[in-house]
């Protein structure tokens, strides 16, 4: 049974848009990809070149198995079956299988809801691209807003942190998912508690949280979590995934300052070799409250979100180059979102779930619409 908390208030447009709690939500972000079938981190990958397959191998999950580059047309969106669950604010991650899981977030209670018309939801449910199908999973143990979501070296799915109920204090819940047996467990929690969360994993399976001016590693090895160099920009909501070079990006969102800056363009660079920090080529645009993914060629794509303090959800995608340090744009999505998840799927393609369009403060733009990018 899906445990939901209604909450008082819905927030409109813009940056007003950004929760109740102005400092949390999440972004979701999160890379991984697999292909049903063995699994082994010295897997082949047909049809790529030897310097993507190269990163590839290097860059997943020692359970994960990839499959070759994404079938064109290229640069095209395809829409693909609806989630069960209108929601926003939610987290994804692609398991070991291949399946795209979504869980947690602000789900909608009415088919058109306004801004009262919504609810915390512990909802996980999973995506078969082969079949285009939805199914329920095992909802979360603690139902979060704002939770990042991240497949680990061990296959198992981490949701971390977030807010747990309504009045959206942050959480340092991390509860790991196991899909053979479609069990949670809770793992060792956050050093700092993060309402508003963004998360990725490295070539060695450790996983990075980010949130305000913190910096957090989950170490695959030895299970325990460390605080490391803080950002030099603090930020919420912005877009984090790992480069080809296993350094991790952090592109975006918004001032975690609680002033009225709108969202950033600024991207600043983690190199976990060093634990030091860099800056890199700023986006085309700002974007606050944005998903986005590292693709199986080593681009970076980031989707959507707030271009501007008050302005409603962009369609606007972009595409980022680290051996060039440049950014493009590419086609634009379907229809604007911002609050969404982004995952990688077993074919390449790149899964856009949840969200919200910000169509009118008196009426919500939630959706349960699915979108894939073909790189």
């Amino acid at each position: 049974m899906v445990r939901a908390t209604v909450l008082p208030a819905r927030v409109g447009t813009g940056r007003s848009r950004r929760h109740p709690l102005r400092r949390s939500c999440i972004l979701l972000a999160a890379l991984l990809l697999s292909l049903a079938g063995s699994c082994g981190a010295d897997a082949g990958l047909p049809g790529l070149s030897g310097q993507v397959a190269a990163w590839s191998q290097s860059h997943v999950p020692a359970c994960l198995r990839t499959s070759p580059a994404a079938a064109g047309p290229h640069d095209t969106w395809t829409s693909v079956a609806p989630a069960p669950t209108k929601r926003y604010l939610l987290g994804a991650t692609t398991g070991c299988d291949g399946t795209l899981y979504a869980m947690g977030g602000l789900a909608a209670t009415s088919e058109n809801p306004t801004p009262t018309d919504v609810a915390l939801t512990d909802a996980m449910e999973a995506y078969d691209p082969a079949a285009g199908t939805w199914t329920a999973a095992a909802p979360l143990p603690t139902a979060r807003v704002g939770l990042a979501a991240v497949t680990g070296r061990d296959g198992r799915i981490y949701a971390i942190g977030g807010s747990p109920n309504e009045q959206f204090p942050p959480s340092d819940v991390v509860e790991v998912y196991t899909p053979g047996t479609d069990t949670w467990e809770t793992a060792a929690p956050l050093p700092i508690p993060l309402a508003d969360v963004s998360a990725t994993t490295d070539s060695a399976g450790n996983i990075y949280a980010f949130g305000g001016d913190v910096t957090e590693i989950y170490d695959a090895d030895t299970k325990t979590w460390k605080t490391a160099p803080p950002m030099p920009t603090p930020r919420e909501r912005a877009v984090v995934t790992a480069g080809t070079d296993d350094r991790i990006y952090v592109i975006g969102g918004f001032p975690a300052s609680g002033d009225a800056a709108g969202p950033l363009r600024t991207v600043e660079v983690y190199t976990p070799a060093t634990g030091r920090w860099s800056s890199a080529a700023s986006l085309p645009h700002p974007a606050g409250q944005a998903a986005g993914v590292t693709a199986l060629d080593g681009r970076i794509f980031v989707f959507g979100g707030n271009p501007d303090d008050g302005a409603a959800p962009s369609a606007a995608a972009y595409v980022y180059s680290p051996a060039t340090d440049d950014w493009a744009t590419v086609t634009p999505m379907p229809r604007p979102r911002n609050t969404h998840s982004a995952a990688i799927g077993p074919d390449g393609r790149i899964y856009l779930v949840g969200g919200d369009q910000g169509t009118t403060d008196a009426e919500l733009g939630v959706l349960r619409n699915v979108d894939a990018y073909t790189p």
